[in-house]
């Protein structure tokens, strides 16, 4: 693959050591890994985790910087009036 990729996987997860074959064989200019903790499927178990991992890999791609930022700190204000 020679786009960037974000691999993400679970600490519980049984498919780390296939995670981490496909990481080796990938560009490593172009890869992120990451193994997100106390979770096995991601997406079910920590969801707002991988948001924000997702959110971070875009933004370090240089997409949506000022949409994100804004959005980040809309969630900041409603999370700090309730």
């Amino acid at each position: 693959l020679k786009m960037p990729v974000l691999n993400i996987t679970g600490s519980l997860s049984p498919h780390i050591d296939d995670t981490v074959t496909f990481n080796g064989r990938l560009e490593p200019t172009k890869t992120n890994w990451m193994k997100i903790s106390d979770c096995g499927l991601v997406l079910e178990e920590q969801p707002g985790k991988l948001s924000e991992a997702f959110r971070l890999f875009l933004q370090g791609e240089g997409y949506a910087v000022g949409a994100l930022q804004k959005l980040s700190r809309a969630d900041t204000h409603e999370s700090l009036t309730y």
